[in-house]
């Protein structure tokens, strides 16, 4: 099962069941393609996009989970300072 959850503002955790041969990184370019879609196809007058880090980790008893959300929360915002600095399309 897959949780998805809103934990302030405009940043969101997902907690993914691991898969063989599957990473954070396939999650994120799986992302990446859906919002690339729509800023190709959409009408607007803006792009959407998203920030992203994610940490792997196995569930245990004596877990620290503000660690791990620490860990995802390094990797999106040394993504966010490789984004566009605009939204704005320009034509």
């Amino acid at each position: 099962d897959t949780l998805i959850a809103r934990i302030g503002g405009d940043e969101f955790v997902a907690m993914l069941p691991y898969e063989s041969g599957m990473s954070g990184e396939f999650y994120i370019q799986k992302l990446c393609k859906v919002y690339n879609d729509f800023n190709q196809n959409s009408k607007k007058d803006f792009y959407v996009e998203m920030s992203a880090g994610y940490t792997v980790f196995m569930c245990e008893e004596d877990m620290d989970f503000e660690a791990i959300l620490a860990s995802s929360d390094k990797m999106l915002y040394e993504a966010k300072q490789r984004r566009r600095s605009s939204i704005k399309k320009t034509q």
